[in-house]
């Protein structure tokens, strides 16, 4: 079965026959390219051009991000895959004004539904707007407000466990905790942004969110159905001793080797886990039915 490979440290990755060769300053092993799903590479992780030539005659795209997670680039061969049906019935929806609307108040039902369940309080009120809004500018308002259900939660959590979080913060975070969900939050982006590619949709056309910059406004839109399970699996490392406030430097960047522990944790909670694929599955499958 194909997995997702994440490369966290400084490594040399070289093409060896139908292998992939990983030589770090301690370590070296290899991985038969016919088990790896998609390549993601950490910080300073060197790839030569045979390997990265390899990997893309066989399909497999490798992902460039920063040591705090955050997607730097993409290499593919086909970046939008040939799913373009798909593709075109996004572009049909995406200036339809009621498919839309009606995609985009899905996506925040959905979210709304999520944090009630994890917050253990009724949001019927903000759910009942929802079925009222009309326009995008409303929707992401009832989204936002319900949001702050969702970090009120993780603050009463962590205050539990005494650690002090004041609320979500951003660019740059100012605390650790911001740095662990801001953290967590871009690596599953990136993990979201691959699924998207195969379907053949167009992670820059979305219904919630908006374009700005190099942000993918569709990749957020589907990260909203995971934006509880992914603050509570922060909330989980801490308590769990797995993260503290050692392991993040004055920056409040995550120190190398906790990257690594981080990362598996990840692929244990949410790439290796059958009922989580089928699950993320299932959102972008529907989405597309209401294409």
């Amino acid at each position: 079965m194909k997995k997702n490979l994440f490369v966290t440290q400084k490594a040399k990755i070289s093409r060896e026959n139908y292998q992939l060769k990983l030589v770090t300053e301690d370590s070296q092993r290899k991985i038969p390219i016919s088990l790896i799903k998609n390549l993601y590479l950490f910080g300073k992780a060197e790839l030569n051009h045979s390997a990265k030539t390899f990997l893309l005659e066989k399909n497999i795209d490798i992902y460039f991000l920063t040591y705090s997670g955050k997607l730097k680039g993409i290499l593919t061969n086909t970046i939008l895959k040939s799913h373009y049906r798909n593709r075109l019935l996004q572009y049909k929806a995406f200036e339809d004004k009621s498919k839309n609307i009606k995609i985009a108040k899905w996506i925040v039902g959905v979210k709304i539904e999520k944090i009630e369940s994890y917050y253990g309080r009724s949001l019927k009120r903000y759910a009942e707007k929802l079925k009222e809004a009309d326009n995008p500018a409303s929707i992401l308002g009832i989204e936002g407000t319900a949001s702050r259900f969702l970090f009120e939660k993780v603050k009463r959590d962590l205050k539990e466990i005494g650690v002090e979080f004041e609320g979500r913060n951003y660019y740059p975070p100012k605390d650790f905790v911001n740095a662990l969900l801001s953290f967590v939050y871009s690596v599953y982006y990136s993990y979201v942004y691959s699924l998207t590619l195969s379907y053949g949709l167009d992670p820059y056309i979305g219904f919630l969110h908006i374009k700005r910059g190099t942000h993918a406004p569709l990749i957020s839109d589907i990260m909203e159905f995971k934006r509880v399970d992914l603050s509570s699996f922060a909330v989980d490392l801490l308590r769990d001793g797995i993260i503290n406030s050692d392991d993040f430097d004055e920056s409040f960047r995550l120190k190398s080797d906790k990257i690594r522990v981080l990362i598996n944790k990840m692929v244990e909670r949410f790439y290796e886990n059958e009922e989580e694929e089928r699950e993320i599955d299932g959102y972008i499958n529907k989405m597309i039915g209401y294409f």
